[in-house]
């Protein structure tokens, strides 16, 4: 019986793996790279003189190159060894029954005619090196659309092809666009005349069917002021042992207030070699769009470029790249700023598995003199509280430490921005509301409706009930507040393991006066702390109604609380301190005071001072050991908490109040630790002052209902819970982040991320090569980029509802890779979720 990945794999060759028989093609061309080679194409495309000359130069250029030294290296490709040239039919066709039977056959089985019936614009496909197919409806070519291949344009569009071509890439760029310009053949040509919208999306196809043959397209674009235009491309190739070598140039011009959508979803076979350069000139309050995939090829060079030479011109790009057994991926994207008041956002994503490499190679230049100049990053608000180290994101540095969805990490590296724009806060039930930046990603899981079969009086029947679905990464901007029954978004609270496992905390590093100066323990104290569940309980309880002051632990009770004032005496009377209780100068109340100097400086330290600053030690947060965090909650609630009635009649219900909001939300997670949903609210009310309403002090109310009728779903990794309101506000200030150790961190208690690579394996590998050349003091310019990599956790979670390892890891990528798949049509998007499937099994090539 086939396994399902020998399944997988045998639909992948049934689809892209098939190739047409060499003899069939009408004109094969000469082996090897030289000058008759070069004047045999242009005697093939009867080229006009000016297009030789150029070809030639171009041709002399590169053989007095030597290859670039800074990216993958490309000193082992013989040149030598392909084919530049091959035509499969003696003359373009000008409809779809024109083409041979094995091209129709081949066009078939990709889909293209089915890409027709779905009323795209056109389509263009290039077989090897020729276009053998176009198409473009009528009403388009009314209104001056032109779409058509590169050889066709030169000879009807002679002004347009002369003026535009090699303005955005000359062959003197770089090596490959330089053999590139000497032997192109075939591609897309498209203008679009002034105010015109192109209302549907024009397609284009290019596959490579014969082994050792290189393929040199060229598109130009142009669009001309104020039009606008899609264009999607694909490419395949079948599966062979030897090299065969796909390079392409794309020219764009973007004029004054035009719009350009240009996408791309490449899935050569890995012996394929994919050199690309794709550049656009954005005008004028134009706008440059790039989604770009790459995936099967052995090794990929592509950095997909935006000059901004017009004032309010605007890039965004999105970049991403898969890279399996033996791959190389070396891609990336390039803002180049040249005028005052643009914008360019670059969002890249990778996926390393199985040993491939990946690697982000990025420029952003600013000019002198182009000012104003903004890009887009993934931030939080200076005052929001990163737990781990315990204050505001604004004063974390790199060493510092944060808790993430694997409990302790260290910050690698902090991120700041001025931002200017609308900021997402995002309410859920009984969670801190947090802000951030509409890019930045949230861990959460959509409800869903489901209606499982029950049997009611010994009929079958049907229940509606609402269920969570699987965690998934979303950014900010796409959160959805969940109403009543209808599906929603649910924040994702985790249920830490803790990785702290300590018996004893060396207290000697407070053991200073006042002045700095050490000095010694007292006789018969010990130079460690003990921790265990009654020690625990005892910092819970002076987290609750301590402070430190004049060398003395203090604790302010009631004059009932006598069982409590018991307990603190005996357990610090165990431990060798001296302990006294006072009667305070209120009637109801009284002061337990134990005289230790070195250790009370040691509390004040682990758990703050002052009420509004009072924290959790982390040696307490993260602790391996629950019943010491049980016993830390017990000592908490018993000196700042009630446990109360519920509605039945049953004293489950705890009820803390706090000024802590720090505070408020350790205790949260400690709940989650132990499965309890610890709801926060702002119980805040403002007081009266000479006729006015003044808010003198903060205060959280936090609850718990611990017979399991709470508002958030609970399972063994997570809480879940509701989000109730997602609202816009407008904000300008800075805005930071941070990158950890595990590229997580917890917001008001939620998981966010700033991940951009994803290593599937310990064997995979990736890497970022940012540069950044800054020649305006006026610009707001930031960088992210880090690496992320499946966790057990996740795939835990998934393989404990059934699914497979195997499916596990292909749900995971396609969440990372969401943003991209969300920017395709949606006939590009089915393809490009089962493209990734098929890589994740390792079916491609």
């Amino acid at each position: 019986m086939s396994s399902k990945t020998d399944i997988i794999t045998e639909d992948y060759k049934e689809k892209y793996g098939f190739s047409d028989p060499v003899e069939t093609y009408a004109i094969q061309g000469i082996k090897g790279l030289s000058e008759r080679v070069v004047q045999e194409i242009v005697r093939l495309h009867d080229e006009p003189a000016w297009m030789e000359q150029v070809r030639m130069k171009a041709l002399k250029h590169f053989l007095s190159m030597k290859p670039p030294a800074w990216a993958p290296d490309l000193a082992d490709i013989d040149f030598q060894s392909f084919y530049y040239y091959a035509r499969p039919t003696s003359k373009a066709a000008e409809s779809w029954d024109q083409l041979p039977e094995y091209i129709k056959r081949t066009y078939d089985k990709l889909g293209i005619t089915e890409a027709e019936k779905k009323f795209l614009a056109g389509v263009g496909a290039v077989y090897e090196s020729e276009a053998v197919y176009h198409s473009i409806q009528g009403e388009l070519q009314k209104q001056g659309v032109v779409f058509t291949d590169t050889v066709t344009a030169l000879k009807e569009y002679p002004d347009i092809m002369k003026k535009y071509f090699g303005t955005v890439v000359p062959y003197q760029d770089n090596y490959i666009a330089a053999l590139q310009t000497a032997v192109w053949s075939a591609g897309s040509f498209v203008y679009v005349p002034e105010g015109v919208k192109v209302p549907m999306i024009l397609q284009a196809y290019f596959r490579i069917n014969e082994k050792r043959m290189g393929q040199f397209e060229r598109t130009l674009i142009v669009a001309e002021p104020y039009s606008e235009v899609s264009y999607n491309e694909g490419c395949s190739a079948p599966v062979y042992s030897a090299q065969s070598l796909h390079s392409a140039i794309v020219e764009i011009i973007a004029r004054k207030g035009s719009l350009v959508k240009y996408t791309t979803l490449q899935n050569w076979s890995r012996d394929v070699l994919n050199l690309v350069t794709k550049r656009a000139h954005a005008h004028e309050d134009a706008t440059v769009s790039w989604v770009d995939f790459n995936g099967g090829s052995r090794l990929t060079r592509k950095y997909p470029s935006v000059y901004l030479i017009g004032p309010r011109s605007k890039a965004d790009i999105i970049s991403v790249a898969y890279a399996g057994p033996g791959q190389v991926q070396d891609t990336g994207a390039k803002a180049i700023h040249l005028a005052k008041d643009t914008t360019s956002k670059i969002i890249s994503r990778s996926v390393s598995k199985g040993g491939g490499h990946t690697a982000y190679r990025g420029l952003l230049h600013i000019a002198k003199g182009a000012k104003n100049v903004k890009s887009t990053v993934r931030c939080v608000r200076p005052d929001t509280i990163v737990l781990g180290d315990n204050k505001p994101i604004s004063r974390y540095e790199a060493g510092n430490q944060a808790i993430g969805l694997s409990g302790a990490v260290r910050v690698v590296k902090t991120y700041r921005n001025d931002f200017d724009g609308e900021m997402i806060r995002v309410k859920a039930t009984g969670l801190i509301p947090l802000e951030v930046t509409p890019e930045h990603p949230m861990l959460v899981s959509r409800s869903q409706t489901v209606y499982p079969r029950v049997v009611r009086n010994g009929h079958r029947a049907y229940t509606q009930r609402i269920a969570v679905g699987s965690p998934s990464w979303k950014p900010a901007s796409q959160l959805l507040a969940k109403r009543s029954s209808a599906d929603g978004d649910y924040l994702l609270l985790p249920r830490l393991k803790g990785n702290v496992d300590v018996s004893q905390i060396d207290i000697t590093p407070f053991a200073k006066n006042m002045k700095g100066v050490h000095i010694m323990l007292s006789k018969g104290h010990s130079v460690a702390f003990p921790l265990n569940r009654e020690t625990a309980e005892l910092i819970g309880v002076y987290v609750a109604e301590g402070y430190s002051s004049q060398d003395k632990l203090r604790f302010a009770l009631s004059s009932e609380e006598t069982g409590l004032a018991d307990f603190i005496a005996e357990g610090f009377g165990k431990l060798g301190y001296s302990v006294k209780r006072y009667k305070s100068r209120s009637e109801n109340g009284m002061e337990v005071v134990v005289f230790a100097g070195v250790l009370s400086r040691a509390f004040a330290s682990w758990c703050g001072s002052g009420a509004p600053n009072k924290k959790i030690p982390d040696f307490i947060m993260l602790h391996v050991d629950q019943d010491i965090v049980n016993s830390f909650l017990e000592g908490y609630i018993r000196g700042d908490g009630t446990r109360t009635l519920n509605s039945v009649g049953t004293r489950n219900v705890t009820h803390i109040v706090t000024t802590s909001k720090l505070l408020a939300m350790q205790t949260q997670l400690l709940g989650a630790r132990d499965g309890l949903f610890f709801r926060i609210t702002n119980a805040s009310k403002p007081d009266i002052i000479q006729g006015r309403k003044v808010r003198v002090q903060d205060k959280y109310d936090v609850r718990c209902n611990t017979d399991g009728n709470v508002q958030a779903r609970i399972d063994e990794k997570f809480l879940y819970v509701p989000i109730r309101k997602v609202e816009h506000l407008r904000y300008k200030g800075p805005v930071l982040n941070l990158e950890t150790s595990d590229h997580t961190y917890l917001l008001s208690n939620v998981v966010s991320h700033n991940c951009d690579a994803l290593l599937v394996d310990p064997i995979s590998t990736t890497a970022t090569y940012p540069y950044m050349e800054i020649q305006e003091d006026d610009a707001t310019v930031t960088h992210e980029a880090s690496v992320g990599k499946v966790g057990e956790e996740q795939l835990f979670y998934l393989m404990s509802r059934g699914i497979s390892e195997g499916d596990a890891l292909s749900m995971v990528v396609n969440g990372f890779m969401e943003p991209f798949a969300k920017e395709l049509p949606m006939t590009y998007a089915v393809e490009f979720n089962r493209l990734m499937s098929l890589e994740m099994t390792n079916a491609v090539g």
